[in-house]
C-alpha cells in the first residue's frame, strides 16, 4: 500500500477515534489501547482531538450536503455547467477534508514514538485487509 494511502487511512483512524475521547474521558478506544500511551501521550493525544475534532466535523456535513446536492442536480437533470460547478465543489472540499485529516495524523506521529508508529501502520494494514476481505465476501453473496 502507498505511504499517502497508508496515512490516509491512518488519518481517518486517528481522527475519528479521537472524536470519541474527551479531554477527562475513561476508556481509550481499543486501537490506542494496544500502543499503550503514557500519560503525556494520551493528554497530547486529547489536544489533537480538541484542535481538530470540529473543524472535522464541520468540513465532513459541507462535503456531505454538497454530495446530496450533487445527486439531487443529476437526478434533476441540470445543465453541464451546474453539474461541474458543483462536482468542483465537491472535490475542493473533498482535498480540505484530507489535508485537516493528514494535519491531524502528523500532530498524532509526532506523538508517537517509531514503534507506535509501525504497530499503528500494521493494525491500519490488518483493518484495510479485513475491510477487503468483508467486501469481497459481499461481492459473492446473491
Amino acid at each position: 500500500m502507498p505511504l499517502r494511502q497508508q496515512l490516509l487511512l491512518g488519518c481517518a483512524t486517528v481522527v475519528l477515534a479521537l472524536a470519541s475521547v474527551e479531554a477527562n474521558a475513561a476508556p481509550l478506544p481499543k486501537w490506542m489501547e494496544r500502543l499503550n500511551l503514557n500519560p503525556q501521550q494520551t493528554q497530547q493525544m486529547q489536544a489533537v482531538e480538541r484542535k481538530y475534532s470540529e473543524t472535522v466535523r464541520q468540513q465532513q456535513a459541507a462535503l456531505n450536503t454538497a454530495e446530496e446536492t450533487l445527486e439531487k442536480l443529476l437526478v434533476a437533470g441540470a445543465s453541464t455547467a451546474q453539474l461541474q460547478q458543483q462536482f468542483d465543489q465537491v472535490m475542493r472540499l473533498r482535498e480540505t477534508l484530507h489535508r485537516t485529516r493528514f494535519a491531524a495524523a502528523v500532530e498524532v506521529q509526532q506523538i508517537l514514538t517509531p514503534a507506535q508508529r509501525q504497530q499503528l501502520s500494521a493494525m491500519n494494514r490488518q483493518r484495510l485487509e479485513n475491510l477487503r476481505n468483508s467486501l469481497r465476501q459481499s461481492a459473492m453473496m446473491p
